[in-house]
């Protein structure tokens, strides 16, 4: 996802197969994004992110060839997001600070309808000429109802 650009991925795993939902098409969350990147100087920019996505939900598809309406789906609206980010060199090396932030909303049904957020905010330092720190602090109001992203 855009607004959170340091999600983790690791070879490393338990349950399912490190990268197998790369190939599977029904995991993936359509989106539609803007992209402008304002240049400061000659090492430094302004990196502005907006989209549209299909809400997620913690919802497991069932099958793909019967597929129903996941509850961020039958909300009748697409979650919103978007991210500021300013990037320059330091040690020869990107570093980045940026934030974002997502909306979806949830329609469970009998008027009961589910608004999640998230704020996120993102770091990349570079230590020396060839490492880097990175971290991702983030904020999020019912993110049971997100644990998708």
């Amino acid at each position: 996802m855009f607004f959170l650009p340091l999600s983790p991925t690791s070879l490393a795993s338990l349950a399912a197969p490190a990268l197998s939902y790369s190939g599977n098409l029904w995991a993936w969350s359509p989106q539609v994004r803007i992209e402008h990147r304002v240049v400061i100087s000659e090492s430094s920019n302004l990196l502005l992110q907006a989209g549209i996505l299909d809400p997620v939900s913690a919802e497991a598809v069932e099958a793909s060839f019967d597929r129903l309406p996941t509850h961020g789906e039958q909300s009748g609206q697409p979650a919103y997001a978007a991210r500021v980010a300013w990037s320059d060199r330091v040690f020869g090396q990107q570093m980045t600070v940026g934030i974002g932030g997502y909306y979806g909303r949830q329609n469970w049904g009998f008027g009961r309808t589910i608004d999640g957020w998230i704020g996120s905010t993102d770091l990349t330092l570079p230590l020396e000429s060839y490492s880097h720190f990175a971290v991702n602090f983030i904020e999020a109001e019912r993110w049971e109802a997100l644990a998708a992203l």
